[in-house]
């Protein structure tokens, strides 16, 4: 299930891509340590075998309650757009960027930049930014040599490393 496992070391350097130059909206600098990172498979079916991922990896974490339920929606959301508007396999990545925050991270190989659109009252798609954006404390992207990383923070105050 977990394919494209990359080194710390290159996990290393796509966090460090995340944040070294800053996304439009100013985001917190990374300082804890590196969760979890793993690859999947460009199509729509990986999306719920990402969610069981994530889920296992922040309950090997300890994180409980309510900021598992929203890091999960964050995860699902960034997760279908990489696979609906990205190319080839996408990456996701756990990581505390600062105290008290889980970020999620999904880096695909299409350099377009994510944006916010409005929907029609009908539209089945066009709400997922949306979504992130009033789940998360923070989010944003960080364009790439190749591809680019859509990011989200949402607050766990209670986290552990395993």
């Amino acid at each position: 299930m977990c394919r494209g496992a990359r080194s710390a070391q290159e996990v290393r350097s796509v966090i460090s891509a995340t944040t070294e130059s800053p996304p439009p909206t100013e985001a917190p600098r990374p300082c804890g340590p590196l969760y979890a990172a793993c690859g999947f498979p460009p199509e729509l079916a990986s999306v719920p075998h990402c969610r069981v991922w994530l889920a296992k990896r922040l309950s090997e974490l300890r994180v409980v309650g309510e900021p598992v339920d929203v890091l999960l929606l964050i995860a699902d959301e960034l997760a279908a757009n990489a696979v609906r508007h990205g190319c080839g396999e996408f990456e996701i990545l756990c990581y505390q960027p600062y105290g008290g925050c889980v970020r999620i991270a999904v880096r695909d190989w299409e350099p377009r930049q994510p944006k916010l659109r409005e929907a029609t009252e009908d539209a089945e798609t066009g709400r997922g930014l949306h979504l992130v954006a009033a789940l998360s404390e923070w989010w944003g992207f960080q364009p790439l040599p190749t591809g680019k990383v859509v990011m989200a923070d949402a607050r766990a105050t209670d986290v552990r490393v395993a």
